[in-house]
């Protein structure tokens, strides 16, 4: 069953003993719920003012604005759109368990701030797309003063386990410091180590660094479990064709930086957006030991 109700308008029957009354549990924070097929993200202030985010297989991440009325041991979120989200509400071990008639949500305390810096490590990743064409084609390049022929590529390959395969191989062993992100990457079973600039501003995080002789900066949402032992990565389509840019750019480079301006960078995400209906992805990280 999909998490989110804000997707539909639900009303609740029940009441608790006075011992879990809402009124006495501080709300305020991030809190993070995911299924398979879901990942929403709520933010409440200390004046009950709300933010929700989602990202379903068939949805982006939204920013729509709600307000939460607290009256006893009951909460009801009315967002903007017109939809709620209203139930019985506790918090147990840090996590905000949502009883509704349509079943029961948790979500888990989240860290006010992402702060990442030191070792990770590659933990999980899960993803969902649905392609709309069979191939996307890449435009060609100059290589060398030669021209290279466009690189047809079938969208399977690049959903499903190709996703995992390249998380695994290409993200090893990372580490945060002073708006550096450090990692390795297998190479013919060689650890090689690459760097890229990044930045964290509220819940998104920029990425920037050099691919095949082009600058790529990528946006995406970065969340961080209440412990900051976890941190999640939340891409989107938009973001995800901004990393098919550099891995297409590195389809042509051959070993040399490849003559490609800009309008052709801009024909590669076209290329892919073109491509899916939608997809999603989140990338798991978990700190070293």
């Amino acid at each position: 069953m999909a998490m989110i109700a804000i997707c539909m308008s639900i009303s609740f029957m029940a009441c608790e003993s006075d011992d879990h009354k809402t009124e006495n549990i501080n709300l305020k924070g991030r809190w993070y719920s995911k299924t398979e097929s879901i990942s929403n993200l709520l933010i409440i202030d200390a004046q009950n003012n709300v933010v929700t985010y989602k990202v379903s297989n068939y949805q982006s991440w939204e920013n729509i604005k709600g307000n939460l009325v607290v009256e006893g041991n009951k909460i009801n979120i009315r967002f903007e759109d017109g939809n709620t989200l209203s139930g019985t509400a506790s918090i147990q071990d840090n996590m905000l368990i949502i009883n509704t008639t349509n079943g029961e949500y948790r979500y888990s305390r989240l860290a006010e701030e992402s702060n990442l810096t030191g070792d990770w490590n590659y933990s999980n990743i899960t993803y969902s797309a649905k392609p709309i064409k069979d191939e996307i084609v890449i435009p060609g390049g100059i290589i060398n003063g030669e021209e290279v022929p466009p690189t047809i590529m079938q969208t399977s390959q690049i959903s499903g386990k190709f996703i995992e395969y390249a998380a695994q191989r290409y993200f090893r062993n990372i580490k945060f410091e002073n708006g550096t992100m450090t990692y390795s990457v297998l190479k013919e079973e060689h650890e090689v180590y690459m760097s890229k600039n990044y930045s964290i501003d509220g819940l998104n995080m920029t990425i920037t660094g050099a691919t095949a002789g082009h600058d790529i900066e990528s946006t995406f949402m970065v969340l961080q479990s209440y412990d900051k032992n976890t941190a999640y990565f939340i891409f989107n389509k938009e973001t995800i064709a901004e990393m098919f840019t550099g891995f297409a750019l590195m389809l042509l480079e051959g070993g040399i930086a490849p003559e490609v301006n800009d309008e052709a960078l801009e024909a590669y995400k076209k290329a892919f957006t073109e491509a899916f209906d939608y997809y999603r992805v989140e990338f798991v990280i978990t700190r070293a030991n």
